[in-house]
């Protein structure tokens, strides 16, 4: 959804998948991998822009804890990823990555799931308020 990839794909053969796809995306090489039409909707809602804000995602799960860190997400040509982009986009992609462990044992429970989802609806939230009022300030 996010790749506009689908896992039948030719290039994944040989024991690559769509989640290592992912996988070795995150959270360096993340533009790369979305989908184009997404990237297009991305830009038009948070132009690029550094991702410095002083709050940092958390996402915790079953058997995995993920930390969306400044230096990672600046690690991809600062100025290119947007907000949205560091605060969502790679979020949503490492709890995908979380519940598609190969083990189920290893899968997010659902309530954590749930959990994160909402913590990452509301980082969109704030994130969309923020460059809504970067848009006001700059007119």
């Amino acid at each position: 959804m996010f790749t506009g990839r689908r896992p039948t794909e030719e290039m994944f053969k040989d024991g690559f998948n769509l989640r290592n796809f992912v996988k070795m995306a995150i959270p360096e090489r993340v533009m790369q991998i979305l989908d184009p039409a997404l990237l297009a909707t991305v830009e038009e809602k948070a132009p690029p822009a550094a991702a410095t804000e002083n709050e940092v995602n958390h996402i915790s799960g079953y058997n995995i804890e993920i930390k969306a860190e400044e230096e990672n997400i600046n690690s991809e040509k600062p100025g290119k990823m947007s907000p949205y982009v560091s605060k969502c986009v790679v979020p949503i992609l490492k709890n995908g990555l979380a519940c598609s462990e190969e083990s189920p044992k290893h899968r997010m429970n659902m309530q954590d799931v749930t959990r994160d989802l909402h913590h990452i609806y509301k980082m969109l939230s704030l994130v969309l308020i923020s460059v809504e009022r970067d848009q006001v300030e700059t007119k």
